[in-house]
């Protein structure tokens, strides 16, 4: 059985696209300058990540995991020929693809009024990613720029889309970024959350922003899940 990631099966079927479309028209569509970079990708000297996904999944308007699922019967031998032979079956990926629901916004910034208003199945969109998460796991825009780091990586810009796990709230280390609730009993029903990194420092524990421009909050908070990464916009 071969065995393939899934950077590879999106590789193929970008190629797949690629012949339905010239390569002028995916660059333009995936707003490069040129078509060097679309060349990368589609020779596999660079890896599609969850961004350009997102971006191919819009602009063409693909089915849900499309280029993450193999198509042997479509890509064709490396020699050029149909491999019509050939079935999915014989094609397995290492990585597993969950979809992941968009259900709000988070501030970068201070405590911010929680916002959800959508039952379990809805969201504002969906996501495809191939980061190892659970299955309580959802998406977040981020608002605000507290955590734009100036220093460079991590940072994360107005309108990125982050990726939030509850079941590793408990398992967070020092740098870690965290979204985070304020803990005040006067809110009775409002949720105040934000996004910020966390520290521990001895018997003190703090958010800390990425932005040397806002100052660390220093108020009593639960850690509500933990971020693993950026997915969008």
């Amino acid at each position: 059985m071969r065995s393939m990631e899934i950077w590879q099966v999106r590789q193929k079927n970008l190629e797949l696209l690629a012949r339905n479309h010239s390569r002028e028209e995916l660059a333009s569509a995936l707003d490069y300058a040129d078509t060097n970079y679309l060349n990368q990708l589609i020779r596999g000297h660079a890896r599609i990540g969850d961004r350009t996904a997102k971006k191919i999944y819009e602009k063409f308007e693909l089915e849900s995991l499309w280029l993450e699922t193999p198509h042997p019967n479509l890509w064709g031998s490396e020699d050029g020929s149909s491999a019509v032979n050939d079935t999915p079956a014989q094609y397995t990926t290492l990585v597993q693809v969950a979809r992941i629901p968009e259900i709000s916004w988070v501030a970068a910034s201070g405590w911010d009024e929680a916002i959800d208003l959508f039952e379990p199945g809805d969201a504002y969109a969906w996501h495809s990613t191939t980061v190892k998460c659970s299955s309580r796991t959802y998406a977040l825009k981020v608002r605000g720029d507290s955590m734009v780091n100036p220093r460079g990586r991590p940072t994360y810009f107005e309108d990125d889309v982050i990726l939030v796990d509850p079941e590793q709230r408990g398992a967070v280390t020092t740098g870690d970024r965290v979204i985070a609730l304020l803990a005040d009993p006067s809110l009775a029903i409002e949720r105040r959350v934000t996004f910020k990194s966390i520290i521990f420092d001895g018997s003190q524990t703090y958010l800390k922003p990425l932005n040397p421009a806002w100052d660390n909050i220093r108020d009593e908070f639960t850690v509500l899940g933990k971020i693993l990464s950026v997915i969008g916009p």
